[in-house]
Protein backbone atom coordinates (compact mmCIF):
# COMPACT_ATOMS: atom_id res chain seq x y z
CA UNK A 1 0.00 0.00 0.00
CA UNK A 2 3.00 2.57 1.03
CA UNK A 3 4.61 1.27 -2.18
CA UNK A 4 2.19 2.42 -4.50
CA UNK A 5 1.74 6.02 -2.99
CA UNK A 6 5.47 6.15 -3.30
CA UNK A 7 4.77 5.27 -7.19
CA UNK A 8 2.55 7.75 -7.17
CA UNK A 9 4.48 10.51 -5.89
CA UNK A 10 7.08 9.84 -8.21
CA UNK A 11 4.84 9.84 -10.90
CA UNK A 12 3.71 13.03 -9.93
CA UNK A 13 7.41 14.50 -9.56
CA UNK A 14 7.91 12.79 -13.19
CA UNK A 15 4.79 14.91 -14.61
CA UNK A 16 5.79 18.16 -13.37
CA UNK A 17 9.61 17.27 -14.56
CA UNK A 18 7.77 16.35 -18.06
CA UNK A 19 5.62 18.90 -18.53
CA UNK A 20 8.21 21.53 -17.25
CA UNK A 21 10.97 20.31 -20.42
CA UNK A 22 7.69 20.03 -22.77
CA UNK A 23 7.33 23.62 -21.95
CA UNK A 24 10.93 24.90 -22.18
CA UNK A 25 10.96 22.49 -25.71
CA UNK A 26 8.11 24.20 -27.42
CA UNK A 27 8.54 27.86 -25.89
CA UNK A 28 10.55 28.95 -28.85
CA UNK A 29 7.37 28.50 -30.58
CA UNK A 30 5.43 31.11 -28.81
CA UNK A 31 8.41 33.44 -28.47
CA UNK A 32 6.92 35.67 -30.56
CA UNK A 33 4.20 36.62 -27.91
CA UNK A 34 6.47 38.66 -25.64
CA UNK A 35 4.39 38.98 -22.60
CA UNK A 36 1.69 36.69 -23.73
CA UNK A 37 3.82 33.61 -21.44
CA UNK A 38 1.14 33.60 -19.20
CA UNK A 39 -1.02 31.70 -22.06
CA UNK A 40 1.11 29.59 -23.35
CA UNK A 41 1.89 29.01 -19.25
CA UNK A 42 -1.90 28.38 -19.08
CA UNK A 43 -2.26 25.73 -21.67
CA UNK A 44 0.90 23.82 -20.28
CA UNK A 45 -0.18 23.97 -17.03
CA UNK A 46 -3.37 23.14 -18.04
CA UNK A 47 -2.16 20.02 -19.23
CA UNK A 48 -0.14 19.03 -16.34
CA UNK A 49 -3.00 20.08 -13.63
CA UNK A 50 -5.44 17.06 -16.20
CA UNK A 51 -2.18 14.68 -16.02
CA UNK A 52 -2.41 14.60 -11.83
CA UNK A 53 -5.98 15.33 -12.02
CA UNK A 54 -6.31 12.01 -13.87
CA UNK A 55 -3.43 10.15 -12.00
CA UNK A 56 -5.63 10.89 -8.66
CA UNK A 57 -9.05 10.25 -10.00
CA UNK A 58 -7.87 6.84 -10.64
CA UNK A 59 -6.46 6.31 -7.31
CA UNK A 60 -9.40 7.57 -5.56
CA UNK A 61 -11.84 5.52 -7.43
CA UNK A 62 -9.49 2.27 -7.05
CA UNK A 63 -9.38 2.96 -2.90
CA UNK A 64 -13.17 3.16 -3.48
CA UNK A 65 -13.82 -0.32 -5.00
CA UNK A 66 -10.91 -1.71 -2.68
CA UNK A 67 -13.04 -0.43 0.14
CA UNK A 68 -16.23 -1.80 -1.11
CA UNK A 69 -14.38 -5.62 -1.67
CA UNK A 70 -13.17 -5.58 1.71
CA UNK A 71 -16.92 -4.58 3.86
CA UNK A 72 -18.70 -7.49 1.23
CA UNK A 73 -16.05 -9.74 2.85
CA UNK A 74 -16.27 -9.03 6.40
CA UNK A 75 -16.63 -11.70 9.05
CA UNK A 76 -19.89 -11.82 11.98
CA UNK A 77 -19.45 -8.63 13.95
CA UNK A 78 -17.23 -6.51 12.08
CA UNK A 79 -18.03 -3.28 11.38
CA UNK A 80 -17.20 -1.62 7.87
CA UNK A 81 -14.68 -0.01 7.56
CA UNK A 82 -15.05 3.86 6.09
CA UNK A 83 -12.59 5.12 3.35
CA UNK A 84 -11.20 8.54 4.22
CA UNK A 85 -11.57 11.08 1.65
CA UNK A 86 -8.57 12.77 2.23
CA UNK A 87 -6.70 9.74 1.23
CA UNK A 88 -5.32 12.04 -2.02
CA UNK A 89 -4.56 15.20 0.33
CA UNK A 90 -1.98 12.53 2.32
CA UNK A 91 -0.66 10.86 -0.68
CA UNK A 92 -0.15 13.85 -2.39
CA UNK A 93 0.96 15.61 0.38
CA UNK A 94 4.37 14.34 -0.33
CA UNK A 95 5.34 16.26 -3.68
CA UNK A 96 3.56 19.37 -2.42
CA UNK A 97 6.27 19.12 0.71
CA UNK A 98 9.07 18.66 -1.63
CA UNK A 99 7.82 21.23 -4.12
CA UNK A 100 7.51 23.64 -1.25
CA UNK A 101 10.84 22.54 0.44
CA UNK A 102 12.70 23.50 -2.96
CA UNK A 103 10.90 26.78 -2.82
CA UNK A 104 12.30 27.30 0.63
CA UNK A 105 15.98 26.12 -0.07
CA UNK A 106 16.31 27.71 -3.51
CA UNK A 107 14.84 31.31 -1.56
CA UNK A 108 17.60 30.47 1.51
CA UNK A 109 20.09 29.79 -1.04
CA UNK A 110 19.72 32.08 -3.58
CA UNK A 111 23.39 32.09 -4.80
CA UNK A 112 23.30 28.89 -5.41
CA UNK A 113 22.24 28.65 -9.29
CA UNK A 114 21.57 24.35 -8.92
CA UNK A 115 18.76 24.98 -6.43
CA UNK A 116 17.30 27.99 -8.87
CA UNK A 117 17.06 25.54 -11.74
CA UNK A 118 15.56 22.75 -9.91
CA UNK A 119 13.09 25.19 -8.62
CA UNK A 120 12.51 26.54 -11.96
CA UNK A 121 11.98 23.18 -13.63
CA UNK A 122 9.63 21.93 -10.72
CA UNK A 123 7.62 24.88 -11.54
CA UNK A 124 8.28 25.10 -15.07
CA UNK A 125 4.69 24.23 -16.53
CA UNK A 126 3.49 27.32 -14.80
CA UNK A 127 6.13 29.59 -14.79
CA UNK A 128 4.52 32.40 -16.82
CA UNK A 129 2.57 32.73 -14.09
CA UNK A 130 5.84 33.96 -11.71
CA UNK A 131 6.63 37.41 -11.95
CA UNK A 132 10.50 38.59 -12.27
CA UNK A 133 12.87 36.71 -10.37
CA UNK A 134 13.88 40.20 -8.70
CA UNK A 135 10.49 40.95 -7.61
CA UNK A 136 9.63 40.91 -4.17
CA UNK A 137 6.26 38.95 -5.02
CA UNK A 138 8.25 35.78 -6.82
CA UNK A 139 8.28 33.70 -3.55
CA UNK A 140 4.97 34.10 -2.49
CA UNK A 141 3.83 33.30 -6.00
CA UNK A 142 6.29 30.29 -6.28
CA UNK A 143 4.69 28.79 -3.05
CA UNK A 144 1.23 29.72 -3.84
CA UNK A 145 1.29 27.77 -7.56
CA UNK A 146 2.51 24.82 -4.88
CA UNK A 147 -0.29 25.26 -3.93
CA UNK A 148 -2.13 25.17 -7.03
CA UNK A 149 -0.23 21.65 -7.89
CA UNK A 150 -1.49 20.30 -4.81
CA UNK A 151 -5.79 20.75 -4.92
CA UNK A 152 -6.25 18.36 -7.88
CA UNK A 153 -4.62 15.91 -5.56
CA UNK A 154 -7.25 16.40 -3.07
CA UNK A 155 -10.51 17.12 -5.39
CA UNK A 156 -9.44 14.33 -8.21
CA UNK A 157 -9.51 12.11 -4.96
CA UNK A 158 -12.95 12.60 -3.72
CA UNK A 159 -14.33 13.26 -6.93
CA UNK A 160 -12.72 9.18 -7.76
CA UNK A 161 -14.38 8.27 -4.92
CA UNK A 162 -17.25 9.31 -5.48
CA UNK A 163 -17.33 8.39 -9.39
CA UNK A 164 -17.93 11.99 -10.82
CA UNK A 165 -16.37 12.87 -13.82
CA UNK A 166 -17.87 15.91 -15.76
CA UNK A 167 -16.38 14.13 -19.03
CA UNK A 168 -18.09 11.45 -18.37
CA UNK A 169 -21.42 12.41 -16.88
CA UNK A 170 -22.17 15.96 -17.78
CA UNK A 171 -21.02 16.78 -21.13
CA UNK A 172 -22.47 13.63 -23.01
CA UNK A 173 -25.91 14.61 -20.96
CA UNK A 174 -25.13 18.19 -22.85
CA UNK A 175 -24.45 17.12 -26.20
CA UNK A 176 -27.38 14.74 -25.97
CA UNK A 177 -29.92 17.67 -25.15
CA UNK A 178 -28.33 19.87 -27.56
CA UNK A 179 -28.78 17.32 -30.13
CA UNK A 180 -32.76 16.57 -29.64
CA UNK A 181 -33.45 20.04 -29.33
CA UNK A 182 -32.69 20.12 -32.92
CA UNK A 183 -34.81 17.26 -33.86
Amino acid sequence: MKNRYLKINAEIIGLQIFFSFLSIMFMPFFSWMDNWTWVFSFLTGWLFLGAVHSTFWQLGRKDAKTNVIENNHLKDNEKPKKLNLFGGAKVGFVSFTINIIIVILALVYTESSLLFNIHRIMIGSLFGFLPDTKASSYWSVSAILCFVMYIPCITAYISGVYNFSITEKIVPKLLYKSTNKKD
